[in-house]
């Protein structure tokens, strides 16, 4: 059965493309199946989780309670993981 979430990555790529546009997946955590299904697609992936975690600073990377938003510091780690991966899109573009 296909996953309904890979379904939605698709349209997100194909309307990202139809827009002139490329589509980079960031996912939250560690899902070697979504993984597999983009990167077989040409999308690129950029996994946050456990990056963030092996930085450890000591420095609070998630807020806690509320949905565990990224704090300033969280903002800055996984910036630096997307900006490369960004270059790359843009310049394939």
């Amino acid at each position: 059965m296909e996953d309904r979430s890979e379904r939605i990555v698709d349209r997100m790529r194909d309307e990202s493309a139809a827009s002139g546009a490329r589509f980079v997946l960031l996912l939250e955590g560690v899902d070697a199946g979504m993984r597999a299904h983009a990167m077989a697609r040409g999308i690129p992936v950029v996994e946050v989780e456990p990056a963030p975690q092996g930085r450890g600073s000591g420095v609070l990377l998630r807020y806690t309670g509320h949905g565990a938003h990224w704090t300033p510091e969280g903002h800055r780690v996984v910036a630096e993981l997307l900006a490369p991966v960004l270059a790359d899109a843009v310049r394939a573009a």
